[in-house]
């Protein structure tokens, strides 16, 4: 299966800009970290939210299921979709 970068980087933008919890504006080139939060709320935090319906949504659109890196939050929307993608 196959998915561009491009779409990667929009799936990842979208889910941000809902997920995000710093109040500040949020493009492709914010670091994720700074916009996600690690507190959970009903067991879960927004990065592991985020993480996991990025994954989702990857995959529904035809891109393969990857290990994300360990440290994916130290990355922006621009810097991590070519890692996820194929």
């Amino acid at each position: 299966m196959t998915i561009s970068v491009e779409l990667v980087e929009g799936i990842l933008l979208k889910h941000l800009k809902h997920f995000n919890t710093s109040g500040q504006d949020v493009d492709a080139t914010t670091v994720l970290e700074t916009a996600l939060s690690n507190v959970q709320v009903i067991g879960q935090s927004p990065r592991a939210i985020y993480k996991t319906i990025c994954r989702h949504d990857i995959v529904g659109n035809g891109g393969p299921d990857k290990k994300w890196p360990n440290d994916w939050v130290k990355n922006t929307c621009e810097s991590l979709a070519p890692l996820l993608a194929n």
